[in-house]
């Protein structure tokens, strides 16, 4: 008995040419980029060097003028904790600039009324 060969889906033949389409892409990037590494490390100029090999900066959100940020601590505590600038300068009533920082319970959604805010 002689077997016919099976028809192929066009479909799945469109998707195998996509899926090669892809990779050689990838590849292609590939190469770009590692013929690119290699020609840095051939500069001898270091300064260039480093700003060639250095990643392009995101662009980045300023924070606004006295706007609050937290640090928070990331493990298995169940409390959230966060470092904490104390208002107080350390030296009161002396005004140096120096300020205790400590890790303290995080206070969420809680104001803070006082009246000697840090600028």
């Amino acid at each position: 008995m002689v077997e016919e060969p099976k028809k192929k889906d066009p479909e799945e033949e469109e998707r195998v040419k996509e899926d090669r389409k892809k990779k050689v892409a990838v590849l292609k990037d590939k190469i770009k980029k590692a013929e690119i590494k290699q020609a840095i490390a051939k500069e001898t100029n270091e300064e260039k060097k480093g700003e060639q090999l250095a990643k392009p900066k995101k662009s980045i959100k300023t924070m606004d003028s006295l706007s609050c940020f937290y640090i928070k601590y990331r493990g298995t505590s169940k409390e959230p904790l966060a470092l904490e600038v104390s208002q107080k300068d350390k030296y009161a009533p002396k005004k140096t600039g120096v300020y205790n920082i400590d890790i303290q319970k995080m206070r969420v959604n809680k104001s803070d009324n006082s009246k000697n805010k840090l600028a």
